[in-house]
């Protein structure tokens, strides 16, 4: 299933530095972008990413199932669950 990780970064748009090389077996999209706190990052994933995020991690970072993020929870469209 399609997997979210969208991530926040405190750090400003001048410091961010993107991630270099090839994109990780799975990861569809990736994109930033300035915020008024700092730098969010989405990532889309064809499931879900092998390399879990750390517990302590410094960063803010919800993950959640694609078809959630889009339809909400509880959806029953069982149509746009498949794409």
């Amino acid at each position: 299933m399609t997997y979210v990780r969208i991530t926040d970064l405190a750090a400003t748009w001048a410091d961010y530095v993107p991630p270099a090389g090839a994109a990780p077996a799975g990861r569809l999209v990736f994109v930033a972008g300035p915020t008024d706190e700092g730098v969010r990052t989405v990532e889309v994933w064809a499931d879900r990413p092998a390399d879990p995020v750390a517990a302590d991690t410094p960063f803010t970072v919800r993950e959640f199932d694609a078809p959630i993020a889009v339809l909400g929870p509880g959806s029953d469209d069982e149509e746009m669950r498949t794409w």
